[in-house]
Formats: structure tokens, C-alpha cells, sequence
């Protein structure tokens, strides 16, 4: 019939997810949450299952009307996934590359410095990448990310149907990987459903031309009904003269149209193989990892699933949204939870709200049989690695893990070996020995910062100020004022015991003392800093310039030189 529109919508699922969706805002009205929204589509055919795009469609004082799935929104962390699959595939790092999370600056023109932090405003060090993805660690996104390309990441998000970014790659800037742009929820479960099957893009669909032989719960809607009310049927053999209860379809017109994209999402690589299946395999399984990302989201997270699931959260600025996708082998599942006019939630992150809503979903769909297993990434092979710095172990590695390798890389692996742990002493029974850790320079100011560092016997690092270091040396408005605080800046080194250390700056002796740090009052000119205790010293060079303005912020952080 013309008046007609049969959907792909699952009338039971629908029904489900809406009660979920308005239960999720239910048990977060507390803490300033009030919408949510959620989309399912099966993965085989890119049928939408179930579509809901708020609380209460029918509610005009509680903006039921707005459209959640389509809605754009900063999508925090999502997009992470497909940075990490971009530089997987042109080689820019490697399944065993370490990345440094460690506070870092980047100097942005006509700004302050910026300076990205996690959520959970610690910094872990070294790190692979499958702990940097699967723990959502926003250093090394935005390290990876430069090294990519600002302008290579959005035209691969372009690739994947993320239609709405289309701002410079200047206005969007490193802060791209972080959720700088704007995504709408339908974007995203059409991005990780091609995720889900290893690269090969499928539209997505809503509505059909025809009953699917497999379906008996399709739901055929009239668009006649008064104040833009839908009554709905089953398609089913025994209940298709029965009428449905009332039922939300996503129309956005006053007319009662469908946008175009509802109908059927014919992507230009609707049909494109976007890159090779290993790497798209290895994305899913560092998501699907719960071990990984134990370290951010505890060994009991409600991100685990009783069966194999890939699921990655995000949350904006000022906990604005937040959002989890995910996927099995049969589904992939969207969730949303925030508020359609903008307001902050009440430290409401990712995993707090719409991590719940997507388990609870998972959950439903695999009820009666579980999903099979996800496949292993074909033509990588596993190898041993040593936790920390992912190269091949010695016996001085205390943590050995598998990880994956393209084979193109196993000659690297089989050369270089792991030079971030030295053993110092064994035990008499030669089955107790002691470790030091042995990083590479750039860790010195995250090292400054640990409870304790333990650095390769005989060896002395000076912490801070690094090599090549530039301090710029501030006026105050005190300057005239004899009482004037003096700026003064920290020297710090690891590597002592108790023995006593002397510091040495120019050539002249500061002082001897036993402590690890020595404060020196800043003073304008090049310096040769030497820390000296027993026989092991170490040396670096810093600069200190007189800057001309009074600072237009609190502190500074200049990095060396690359």
C-alpha cells in the first residue's frame, strides 16, 4: 500500500531498548541526565533493528522530539579506533610500538600551550598500543595523530562516512582524535559496523522493498494519525491482523518524510574494501581485550561481556556526552547518554552512561545463544614481548606478553631486544633477582614524578631541568620591590641512595647535600648543569632567557628540541 512504509525495526528489540533508554535516564536523573538514545543494527545486513532516538518522542516539554541517533555531538574518544587502524595500515606504528604517556605540550599560534590529559589526569609512561587504545589514553592518540597527519585522519574519517566534519583539518587541529569535531551516533554505528566486518562498508538500512524471508516481526507503519501519532502492525502470520501499540518512527519533517539518509545510506564505499583485513581484525581484538584495558577500567568493568564483544567508550568536554559502541559478530550497538540542550552531566563519564545502556542491550540480543568468537588477524603472527617497551624479552624482563606482528617486521623483532630492565643482583638461590628500569630520556620528567624510580646500577639521571631545556625568566609586578619573591626552578636527580651529592652549575660547586633535589633561584644565560656522586655523574645544558611581558598564565612548559 502507498501510504505504507515497512521498516526493518524489530518490534520486541524496539520495544526493549526504548524501556532501557528510559530507564538508563531514570537511575542518572540525579546527576543532570535527562536524555538518551540508542540504535542497533545487525551486521550481516545492515538492517537498523532498533532505532530510538529519545526518552519519550511523544514529550514536548521534555524535548522528546529531537533526534538523538541523529544528532551532532562531540564524540570524545569513538574515534580513536579508526586513527589507530589509519596508522597501523601505512606503518606509522607498529602492533608493538610503545608510546610515551607523559605530559606533554604543543604550542598552538595565538594561544597557550596545549597540553592534553586523561581522564584520569595520571600519566602511565611507556605504553603499547594496545594498552594506549584499549585504556583510551589521550597522549598517545594525540602523539599518534601528529605523526599522522591531521589532514589524512579526517580524510580517512571522510572514508568512513563521517559526513558532517567538514571544517579545515586547521579548525579541527590535533584535538581531531580527542573529539574536537562533531559526529552524529548514526555516523559512529555505521563507522564501527564496518569495523565489525573487517573493513567491507555496508549501508545501513531502515526501511525495505520488500518482507525479508528470514523476518517475521517487521513492523509496517501508517503515516496517517492525528499530532503526528504512527500506529504500527506485525508482519507476523498470526498476529498480522492485530494492531500494535502506538511506535516512534524517526521522521523529521512536518510532512512525516524520511530524510534520506533513513532510507537507505548509499555511501560512495558502500562497497569499497577500506584496507586490509588484518589490521581492521586487529583494532577488534585490542577492543575486545579485557585485560588490556584492565588498567583504566578494572577487571570488572560493565564494558565485559559474558562472550566476545569489541567496545570502545568516549566522553566530551565538561561530561557534555557521553557514548559507547560496540559490537559482536552478529550486532553492533550505538549508545548515547547526555542532554539535547547541552547541559553538563554531573561527572557522568562513558563508562557511568552509556556503558550501562549498551551492556544491558548486549546482553538481550545474545540471550539465547552466544556470538561466535572474533576471528584472529589473518597473516599476523604472535610473539613474545616485554611489557613495557614491546621488544623482544631477556631475562632481565620481568613481564613477558604476546603480542602481534606484521611478518614483514619479524626481522626487527628477532634484533632488537629489550633495554629497558638490567638486572642488578641475584638472590643465593638464584631465583630472586632484583630489576632496574632503564628509559630513555624523554620519561625524565614523568620519572621526576613516580613514588620510586629505580635506575640501572652505577647510573645517575638528572630529572629536571632536561638537555636542552629553555626557561623563560618572567618580570613580576614586584621587580622593584627589594621583598620580590625570586623565581626559582628545581634541579632533580634519580639514581642516588644515601650518599651525598654535589651540584655543579658553570663549572662552580653549588653545594653538597644527600637529598635528590636542589632549588636554584633562576638566572638569565646558557648553564651546564652536573650532578656528581661517588664515581657516576651525569651533565645537561639549559637556557634561561628574560622574557619581556608579564606571563598571561599561571606556569610554563617549553619541550626541548626533537
Amino acid at each position: 500500500h502507498p501510504s505504507q512504509i515497512r521498516t526493518t525495526i524489530d518490534r520486541p528489540l524496539q520495544e526493549f531498548v526504548e524501556a532501557q533508554v528510559q530507564q538508563v535516564v531514570r537511575d542518572l536523573a540525579h546527576k543532570n541526565v535527562h536524555h538518551a538514545a540508542a540504535i542497533v543494527i545487525e551486521n550481516q545486513s545492515g538492517e537498523v533493528y532498533a532505532y530510538v532516538g529519545s526518552p519519550d518522542y511523544f514529550s514536548e516539554a521534555d524535548l522528546g522530539r529531537n533526534d538523538g541517533v541523529q544528532a551532532l555531538r562531540q564524540p570524545g574518544s569513538t574515534l580513536k579506533p579508526f586513527l589507530y587502524h589509519l596508522a597501523l595500515e601505512q606503518r606509522i606504528i607498529r602492533p608493538n610500538t610503545v608510546l610515551a604517556d607523559i605530559p606533554t605540550y604543543y604550542p598552538i599560534p595565538g594561544a597557550r600551550l596545549y597540553s592534553p590529559t586523561d581522564y584520569s589526569e595520571t600519566f602511565l609512561g611507556p605504553v603499547r598500543i594496545r594498552v594506549a587504545l584499549a585504556n583510551s589514553l589521550n597522549i598517545p592518540a594525540v602523539r599518534v595523530l601528529e605523526k599522522v597527519g591531521v589532514s589524512n585522519f579526517l580524510l580517512h574519517l571522510h572514508q568512513l562516512g563521517f559526513e558532517h566534519l567538514t571544517q579545515s583539518p586547521e579548525h579541527y587541529g590535533l584535538g581531531l582524535t580527542l573529539g574536537s569535531g562533531e559526529v552524529s551516533l548514526w555516523e559512529l554505528a555505521r563507522a564501527y559496523l564496518t569495523l565489525a566486518r573487517l573493513g567491507q562498508a555496508k549501508s545501513v538500512v531502515t526501511t525495505l522493498s520488500s518482507p525479508s524471508p528470514n523476518r517475521d516481526d517487521l513492523s509496517v507503519y501508517r503515516k496517517q494519525g492525528r499530532q503526528g501519532r504512527q500506529e504500527s502492525k506485525q508482519l507476523s502470520d498470526h498476529r498480522a491482523s492485530k494492531q500494535s501499540p502506538l511506535f516512534k518512527l524517526p521522521y523529521s519533517n512536518a510532512k512525516g518524510e524520511q530524510p534520506n539518509n533513513l532510507k537507505h545510506s548509499n555511501l560512495k564505499h558502500s562497497n569499497l574494501e577500506l584496507s586490509t583485513l588484518s589490521t581492521w581484525a586487529l583494532i577488534t581484538d585490542i577492543l575486545s581485550d579485557p585485560q588490556a584495558r584492565a588498567q583504566g577500567f578494572g577487571v570488572d568493568s560493565v564494558l565485559n561481556l559474558p562472550f566476545p564483544a569489541a567496545v570502545k567508550t568516549g566522553t566530551s568536554s565538561n561530561f557534555r556526552d557521553t557514548w559507547t559502541v560496540g559490537f559482536t559478530k552478529n550486532y553492533t550497538v550505538a549508545t548515547w547518554v547526555g542532554n539535547f540542550n547541552g547541559e553538563p552531566m554531573e561527572q557522568v563519564s562513558g563508562v557511568i552512561g552509556a556503558a550501562p545502556l549498551w551492556h544491558r542491550i548486549m546482553l538481550h540480543l545474545h540471550q539465547s545463544q552466544e556470538p561466535a568468537p572474533f576471528q584472529a588477524p589473518p597473516g599476523l603472527v604472535q610473539r613474545p614481548v616485554c611489557a613495557l617497551s614491546g621488544l623482544r624479552p631477556t631475562p632481565a624482563c620481568p613481564t613477558v606478553v604476546q603480542e602481534y606482528f606484521y611478518p614483514d617486521d619479524l626481522q626487527d623483532y628477532e634484533r632488537q631486544s629489550d633495554t629497558f630492565y638490567q638486572i642488578t643482583s641475584v638472590g643465593a638461590n638464584q631465583q630472586s633477582p632484583q630489576y632496574m628500569v632503564n628509559l630513555p630520556d624523554e620519561y625524565n620528567e614523568w620519572l621526576a614524578r613516580q613514588p620510586q624510580v629505580n635506575l640501572a646500577p652505577g647510573k645517575m639521571k638528572i630529572l629536571s631541568p632536561r638537555e636542552g631545556d629553555l626557561y623563560m625568566l618572567y618580570p613580576t609586578e614586584s621587580d622593584q620591590d627589594s621583598n620580590s619573591a625570586v623565581q626559582r626552578l628545581e634541579f632533580k636527580v634519580a639514581g642516588l641512595k644515601s650518599e651525598s651529592v654535589e651540584w655543579w652549575l658553570n663549572g662552580e660547586k653549588l653545594t653538597t647535600n644527600s637529598s635528590n633535589s636542589f632549588f636554584w633561584p633562576l638566572g638569565p644565560g646558557d648553564w651546564t648543569l652536573e650532578v656528581k656522586s661517588g664515581d657516576i655523574s651525569d651533565r645537561v645544558t639549559f637556557k634561561v632567557q628574560l622574557a619581556e611581558n608579564p606571563p598571561t598564565r599561571r606556569g610554563f612548559s617549553i619541550a626541548g628540541p626533537k
